[in-house]
Formats: structure tokens, sequence, C-alpha cells
């Protein structure tokens, strides 16, 4: 129950349906970890294992990639939400990268709507069976100026 808890506190969907969004992650992303495998198992393998070491793994490099503590330590923090007004903490999209390339060594991808901040994407891969590095990014960023805001 304890995994369940905190993917409900540390990840859960933006839209509400956290079932939907954990199914969609581990469809999209978790099968693709070559090393949570089945036959990576050996002989000890239960049946869907490796469901709950993908998620187990995601919230051990969700603390020690902490992104939050990461851009406060470079002066990036988020403002209250405010409804109808723009956020009043605005960045650059290489101010963001930059304060994680410090943090890491390597830079996010940044994704927004509009001008507010939607998600921040880490790539890693994996020496051995379970030890994840951050790597260069090869996807796009979507913004230019990032309004920051708290989640609401």
């Amino acid at each position: 129950m304890e995994l369940h808890d905190n993917m409900n506190t540390y990840w859960p969907s933006n839209k509400g349906d956290n079932n939907w969004f954990w199914t969609h992650e581990w469809v999209k992303h978790g099968t693709c970890v070559t090393t949570l495998e089945p036959r990576c198992y050996g002989s000890e393998y239960a049946a869907q294992e490796e469901v709950v070491d993908y998620f187990s793994t995601i919230l051990k490099l969700r603390a020690k990639y902490d992104i939050y503590k990461a851009l406060a330590a470079s002066g990036i923090t988020p403002t209250a939400p405010e409804a109808g007004r723009r956020p009043k903490n605005t960045y650059t999209l290489s101010q963001f990268k930059a304060a994680l390339k410090d943090a890491w060594g390597v830079e996010p991808n940044v994704k927004c709507r509009g001008r507010r901040l939607q998600e921040v994407w880490l790539w890693f891969k994996v020496r051995g069976r379970d030890d994840y590095y951050p790597v260069a990014p090869w996807g796009s960023d979507s913004c230019s100026r990032i309004a920051y805001e708290r989640k609401r």
C-alpha cells in the first residue's frame, strides 16, 4: 500500500484519473525498460513483479532527481496561481535548462501549454539492472518563456 500512497502523492494524474494515467505510463514507458522484462528476473520471477519495480524505480528517481529542489537552488521558484491573471514568475527556457544541467550535468526537455509549465522530462539509461543515470535529451522543448506556478 505504501507504493500506491506514494504514487498518489508524488505522481498523480493532472486530469484526475490516476489509474488510467499510470496504465498509460506503464504501457508507454515501463514496457520499454529492457531490464524489467520477466526473463531478466530468472526463475524467481513473480507475476507482475516488473510493474511494481517500474513504479518503485520511478519514485526513487523522482526523489534522487528532485526537480523542484534543483530549480530552487538556482532561484527558480513557483508562484501561487491566481485565477484569470498571468503568473508573476516567468523564466526563460535557458534558465530552466541551465539550473537542471548544473544539478545533474544534463539538460532536460521542458514542455509547456502556452507559457505555462506542464512537464520537465529527464532522460535515463540504465547500467546493469538498476543503475539509472541521466543522459542528454533526444526530444524537443515546447517553451521559450515559462510561467512557473505551484500546482493547484
